[in-house]
């Protein structure tokens, strides 16, 4: 993208966006790309059984604007969801980071 006076003008540069060779969903299910998840994220549960639950992880930017005890109400919120299976909860919570950062 680049300016002209008040206006953005967009260019083509495929050597900055090359094509990709598979479908966006492809890149997920095979374990190339984490998303993030919010603790109150209604679509949640539809997300895990569309781009499948090994690729969400709870986020982890503790401490960015939250206190340590507002971080511990989000998870206690997380866990407490009834929409979410708890097999679902504990891959979010801590299976899916662990495999991520290889702990």
């Amino acid at each position: 993208m680049s300016w002209n006076g008040s206006n953005q003008v967009f260019e083509w540069r495929p050597s900055a966006a090359p094509p990709i060779s598979k479908m966006p969903s492809e890149y997920f299910t095979a374990g190339n790309i984490y998303v993030g998840c919010e603790a109150a994220e209604k679509s949640l549960p539809w997300v895990a059984q569309f781009l499948g639950a090994d690729h969400i992880a709870f986020p982890t930017a503790f401490p960015h604007t939250f206190t340590f005890e507002r971080f511990v109400e989000e998870v206690r919120g997380f866990i407490e969801r009834k929409d979410l299976p708890p097999d679902l909860s504990r891959k979010i919570l801590w299976d899916n980071p662990k495999r991520l950062y290889g702990i």
